[in-house]
């Protein structure tokens, strides 16, 4: 035993070696020992639960194994992996709703954002298409642009593109 706590003890502990050997070998009473036991066959019983619903979905997804392969295209699934992506869409539009509306209203919208994209991915079979870190800056541009030549033309001017 004392081969093992010198072993792993490390001088930044606050106990003492001493210390250490005797919440090691402690004092086990009866009581205790029964609530282990139980304890330990309750999550036995927990474990064989969940081996016997990894069947039971196991049976259900063979179905949807095509689905499964094109929602894995989606970068990093899961609010905060997306958002940590680099030179991502999802990194972008957190970016810039994070500024606007907190960081948890961001983490829900981009949230919904993976959600929406995922059903769009389900529903027409087609893998994940990342738009980029620049689409956001590139369409609110295109957009100033055309509303910019919207607003010229309603006050009369002709617009001509240069060569």
């Amino acid at each position: 035993m004392e081969k093992l706590i010198a072993e792993c003890y490390h001088r930044k502990l606050q106990a003492s070696p001493e210390q250490i050997k005797e919440a090691i070998t402690g004092r086990l009473t009866a009581h205790h020992a029964f609530i282990l036991k139980s304890m330990q066959k309750h999550i036995a019983s927990v474990e064989e639960q969940i081996a016997e619903i990894d069947v039971e979905i196991e049976k259900y997804i063979k179905d949807f194994e095509k689905e499964i392969e094109l929602l894995q295209t989606i970068p990093r699934v899961g609010k905060g992996g997306a958002t940590r992506t680099k030179k991502s869409y999802y990194k972008a539009k957190y970016e810039s709703m994070v500024a606007r509306r907190g960081k948890k209203r961001a983490l829900i919208a981009i949230g919904h954002k993976i959600l929406c994209a995922s059903y769009h991915i389900i529903k027409n079979k087609e893998a994940f298409k990342e738009l980029g870190y620049e689409y956001l800056a590139d369409r609110r541009k295109k957009n100033r642009l055309e509303f910019l030549k919207r607003e010229l033309k309603e006050q009369g001017y002709k617009i001509e593109k240069a060569a």
